[in-house]
């Protein structure tokens, strides 16, 4: 009976170790996946602390960016339903001023920040794109005359109000078609009162604006599929608004000449955009 009570104590005593053993292994393996979680926490902790601060940039830069634009360019963009429209007094004479802005902007933000590059290209003309529909304002001559060119026909037409402080008339050879077009001139006495026509987007319609004094002073054309130009003829200036009618509820306008680049690649993001203007 002694032997057997010592063979049963030692077998417990085994197991017991046995058991220990176990335990201690477990609790070291719990301490292992405690510590490799504790790492990738502190990864994942860091890139949220990294995405949080590019995101920060980046919606920074870009209303710096429009706040300049905004108040440089000479161009006010309003959006109203299913409407954009851009204002501003052409000639525009704004370009070397929001030139230099946004140059001395690029640098204040590339000398600062490694990461960040802008990329200006284009200031000539400084297209504008309608979004989703991927329109194109633009400038042309010196910021003269205005160029809108429409990706394809995915619009409902123009409303253009011009005001010169000249005596016109307005003499309209248009085709007949589906693309809504609305112009009114307003002059110093006698002005060109509001018109509307549905025009033929696909082939050229012209307006010939008139000074009674000075004869033609302004060409205004739709050509090309939907495309429109507004050309001064004389040295003269003239408030242009010019409103683009489109269905659709969310409009945004982007700079395509002004890329934003944010660079962290350290961490997996890389991208380039065209910043946000309105």
């Amino acid at each position: 009976m002694v032997k057997m009570s010592k063979l049963i104590d030692c077998k417990r005593g085994i197991l017991f170790s046995l058991g220990l053993m176990l335990l201690s292994s477990v609790i070291l393996l719990l301490a292992v996946l405690i510590f490799h979680n504790a790492q990738k926490a502190e990864e994942i902790i860091g890139k949220l602390i990294v995405l949080d601060r590019v995101y920060d940039l980046d919606n920074s830069i870009q209303k710096s960016v429009s706040d300049i634009f905004m108040i440089k360019s000479g161009i006010s963009i309003n959006i109203t339903n299913n409407s954009v429209f851009f204002e501003e007094i052409l000639p525009n004479d704004n370009l070397e001023l929001l030139n230099s802005s946004m140059f001395g902007f690029k640098n204040f933000v590339e000398n600062n920040i490694s990461n960040i590059n802008l990329t200006i290209t284009n200031v000539e003309e400084l297209p504008l794109i309608v979004i989703p529909q991927r329109i194109t304002y633009a400038h042309k001559d010196n910021w003269s005359n205005v160029e809108v060119v429409p990706e394809s026909m995915n619009f409902n037409g123009y409303s253009l109000i011009i005001d010169t402080d000249k005596n016109v008339s307005c003499v309209w050879d248009v085709n007949s078609g589906s693309l809504n077009f609305s112009l009114e001139v307003r002059g110093d006495v006698i002005n060109c009162d509001f018109t509307s026509e549905m025009i033929d987007p696909s082939v050229e319609n012209e307006i010939r604006i008139d000074s009674i004094e000075e004869g033609n002073i302004m060409i205004i054309k739709t050509f090309d599929n939907g495309k429109l130009s507004i050309n001064l003829t004389r040295d003269i200036s003239i408030a242009a608004r010019t409103g683009l009618l489109i269905s659709q509820p969310q409009i945004d306008v982007l700079a395509s000449s002004i890329v934003l680049g944010l660079d962290f690649k350290e961490f997996g993001i890389y991208e380039e955009k065209k910043v946000k203007i309105i």
